[in-house]
């Protein structure tokens, strides 16, 4: 049986879209659940979404090597964002890979950078972000490892 011209073409703007990020991504599941994995700025993820939901999942530590989909339980993974299906959809309402692939950049992107941001600004009534990257200042650390 020829695989759906759909999964074709998807897999090829994912694949396109991975270069233009400058990440590596592959299309893993394409049927409930919906998963791509691959790494960003060295930290493996995935995205995964079922029932309308999704959610984007590291690695816990930065081995180049480590695909969460795919860690053993002694290895807990952490998620680092969720939303609703239609973040991810096309105009037809289906997942668009492509578009599924650009959240979990960015997520993975915010993530690392909060991480690794010194949050050097006053903590007072008038600073209530970080102006460098974005996060509560209130709960900045919880952004450390």
């Amino acid at each position: 049986m020829e695989p759906d011209p759909g999964i074709e073409s998807g897999a090829a703007e994912l694949a396109q879209r991975a270069k233009t990020l400058g990440v590596s991504a592959q299309w893993r599941l394409t049927a409930a659940p919906f998963v791509v994995t691959g790494h960003v700025d060295g930290r493996g993820f995935y995205l995964r979404e079922r029932h309308g939901h999704y959610h984007v999942t590291v690695a816990p530590d930065d081995d180049a090597a480590a695909d969460p989909w795919e860690l053993p339980a002694e290895r807990p993974t952490v998620d680092i964002a969720e939303g609703e299906e239609d973040d991810l959809t096309d105009v037809d309402g289906s997942v668009d890979p492509a578009r599924a692939l650009t959240v979990a950049v960015d997520a993975v992107r915010a993530f690392l950078a909060r991480r690794e941001c010194a949050h050097d600004q006053p903590r007072d009534e008038k600073h209530l972000f970080c102006s460098l990257c974005g996060v509560r200042l209130a709960e900045a650390d919880r952004w450390r490892p």
